[in-house]
């Protein structure tokens, strides 16, 4: 039926944290908002996939971690990570959710990123640099589709 996506070839540094725990990730003092797209469902009953591709690299040791939110909700709706063990890995997160549309009104998707120990998650390159000359993209596709 329609589909939104949003993404970036920029090299940024983004700061935050999230617990690497038994518990599910908050947005609110959590992570840094990387990548945000709003749909509004053409009916009750569509379903939304949201599908996020994430080249990220954690500047230290630790977890990279990225999560899903649906608009102020703060408990997050699905979650990616890895386990970085020597800060030299560069790592395509992959985040995929259905949602069933229970309304007409919009919805904003959000990815927020972190990791696990201080220092930050770079995204698209590391060592301070854009890796692949722009190819690797963060991305975050919004597709509504027939049940």
């Amino acid at each position: 039926i329609q589909t939104l996506e949003t993404g970036t070839i920029l090299y940024s540094l983004v700061p935050g944290l999230f617990a690497f725990t038994d518990t599910v990730p908050l947005q609110s003092g959590a992570g840094s908002l990387l990548l945000s797209q709003a749909i509004t469902p053409t009916a009750i009953g569509t379903v939304i996939d949201i599908k996020a591709y994430l080249p990220l690299c954690n500047v230290n040791n630790g977890a990279i971690i990225a999560a899903l939110f649906i608009d102020a909700v703060d408990a997050a709706i699905a979650v990616s990570s890895v386990l970085e063990s020597n800060n030299l890995g560069f790592h395509y997160l992959v985040l995929h959710h259905r949602y069933l549309a229970i309304d007409t009104v919009t919805h904003t998707f959000k990815i927020y990123v972190g990791c696990s120990a201080a220092g930050g998650i770079e995204v698209n390159g590391r060592g301070g640099a854009r890796l692949f000359g722009g190819v690797s993209r963060a991305s975050l596709c919004v597709q509504e589709t027939r049940a």
